[in-house]
């Protein structure tokens, strides 16, 4: 029997974190710039501990093969108490004025993705197999509907009332997160004790799934070193305020959301592996387009692509992998491919910004455009539908 309420129950959640992480994406990468740090040391930050990073790339290799075992919801829980010690150190590093709290912030931001794998196979668990594309869609329109509003609202306070605003609201957001998981949800996964540990052997990628991993983790990888430091690299050169940049996030957003459940249809109907390809495609008029955008406009129309790209790779992604696995395992599937990506990319944004500080804007997404080809490429001749 599926847990329908699981999705209710995690898409309120997707919803209320969406506001959390909308709320402060648009305004992170000006506050790690606001304590005087080159774009170099951004990149670092974000190869350390962003979406991108080497510690939440191990940690959800951790999460994802404790949530086959432990079960789905308490990793999900545990994820959430990561997230509150994140925020209250950066408001830490605000209010002090001390970027050294910054370190252990980002640290535990990091670690936080320890629940992604037990959230994405939850859903999987939830739903019929031929409802995976719907479902994905779902919870992430959920996430990205308050985008519509929250990187504006959250780069007007940062403006008006300080970052630390921005923060204090984030951990009020996060508690409010968790409760239809600890309330409603239902676990899916029967307590299975480990016949054997974790050890660096169970990190091996699968023979069969070794190109879809490797073709994805190449795309990690290339948007790494140009859209992971985008923001940043937009408040450097063309001197756009937190407001401005908040607004060109909420537009990528309402795009996102505007195409996203279309898109999760045409993933049941066409199957993953196409719609990674269309995606793929239509990454390259995106970098040329940012190449040659010189005002906030500009910027802003160029995201209403950039929403048509994600909303197309994600539910494609994640029902692809999905299917490639049995339930008991697609914890740790889902763990090991993000743990796969974040190996192999967290260092582009580092070079991304290395390359800003010796080319400006240009060469970090030429560099991105590249990387989109060299991908494209992986995809058609390596990867099987």
């Amino acid at each position: 029997m599926k847990h329908k309420l699981n999705l209710y129950a995690i898409t309120l959640n997707s919803l209320l974190s969406g506001f959390r992480m909308n709320l402060i994406n648009a305004i992170w990468q000006p506050f790690v710039l606001s304590f005087g740090v080159s774009m170099s040391s951004l990149g670092l930050v974000e190869s350390f501990s962003g979406h991108r990073g080497i510690v939440p790339a191990l940690a959800q290799a951790i999460g994802g093969w404790l949530s086959d075992r432990r079960g789905r919801k308490p990793i999900i829980v545990w994820g959430s108490i990561l997230t509150f010690l994140y925020l209250g150190l950066c408001l830490l590093a605000f209010y002090l004025r001390d970027w050294r709290y910054i370190l252990p912030a980002v640290f535990f931001l990091g670690l936080s993705a320890y629940s992604r794998p037990a959230r994405d196979s939850m859903v999987a668990d939830s739903v019929k197999a031929g409802e995976l594309g719907v479902a994905y869609s779902l919870v992430m329109a959920a996430f990205l509907l308050p985008g519509i509003f929250a990187p504006a609202m959250g780069g007007l306070m940062a403006d008006k009332l300080g970052f630390g605003s921005v923060f204090a609201l984030g951990l009020v957001l996060e508690a409010l997160a968790v409760l239809p998981i600890v309330v409603w949800a239902q676990e899916t996964i029967v307590y299975n004790p480990p016949t054997k540990g974790l050890t660096l052997k169970r990190f091996s990628v699968p023979a069969h799934l070794l190109p879809f991993y490797a073709t994805t983790a190449a795309d990690f990888f290339s948007w790494g070193l140009g859209y992971g430091i985008i923001y940043g690299m937009l408040a450097k050169t063309y001197g756009l305020s937190s407001s401005q940049i908040g607004l060109i996030v909420s537009a990528s957003s309402i795009a996102w959301l505007v195409f996203q459940m279309p898109a999760g249809k045409l993933v049941d109907r066409f199957g993953g592996f196409k719609l990674m390809v269309i995606s793929e495609f239509l990454g390259i008029p995106l970098m040329i387009g940012w190449l040659f955008a010189r005002s906030m406009k500009a910027f802003i129309l160029l995201q209403i692509l950039w929403g048509l790209v994600a909303a197309t790779w994600v539910p494609a992604m994640q029902s692809y992998i999905a299917l490639k696995v049995p339930k008991e395992e697609r914890g740790e599937a889902m763990g090991l491919l993000s743990a796969f990506r974040g190996i192999v990319s967290f260092p582009s944004p580092l070079l991304g910004g290395l390359l800003y500080e010796v080319t400006g804007i240009s060469g970090p997404i030429l560099a991105n455009l590249a990387g989109i080809i060299v991908t494209i490429a992986m995809f058609l001749f390596w990867v099987k539908e």
